[in-house]
């Protein structure tokens, strides 16, 4: 098991740094500005890739949401529901 785990981990860095040629930095992570955001929005090929995801995924956190811990919640409805 830990060869199999190991194994695992080499062949990720390994393409990693194939694709890369270097290190990930975090730039190139984390690199998008809100006008990349919006500009990607109002391109339809874009929208329709969102709306598949949202929709696939919006049932398990309606599912979910009364397990939801508290500090989850309280950001994203702005109100305490119980």
């Amino acid at each position: 098991m830990p060869t199999l785990c190991l194994g695992s981990i080499g062949a990720y860095f390994g393409v990693r740094w194939f694709v890369l040629h270097s290190a990930m930095n975090y730039k190139q992570v984390s690199g998008t500005t809100l006008e990349h955001v919006s500009r990607n929005w109002f391109e339809w090929m874009w929208v329709e890739p969102f709306l598949l995801t949202a929709g696939a995924l919006t049932p398990f956190l309606e599912l979910g949401w009364k397990r939801t811990p508290l500090s989850l919640r309280v950001p994203v409805s702005g109100t305490l529901r119980l």
